[in-house]
């Protein structure tokens, strides 16, 4: 999904992290060991934001994604789809 990034800085919880606005949604991409975007990149489907780490509250390197809808952490399952259809459309 087509989007600007809102936010990237540090917490205890996430470690190094990048929030990307997507009109009324929001996705969380934490424990990176390397930002690649700064505040108010616009991005798309398929964009290289980070590379994943072990940064923060972690036990070993993965990523942690949320997507958010206003406050409220919401099932991101049904929007997989969506985004994989643009991320191969990006990629032709």
């Amino acid at each position: 999904m087509p989007g600007k990034v809102s936010k990237v800085g540090y917490s205890k919880g996430l470690g190094n992290y990048i929030e990307v606005a997507h009109g009324a949604y929001r996705s969380v991409y934490g424990h990176l060991s390397t930002i690649l975007v700064r505040e108010e990149a616009l991005v798309q489907a398929g964009t290289v934001l980070a590379i994943t780490g072990s940064t923060g509250r972690s036990t070993g390197e993965h990523l942690h994604f949320s997507l958010k809808h206003g406050a409220r952490v919401v099932d991101p399952t049904p929007y997989l789809d969506l985004i994989y259809r643009e991320i191969a459309k990006a990629r032709r």
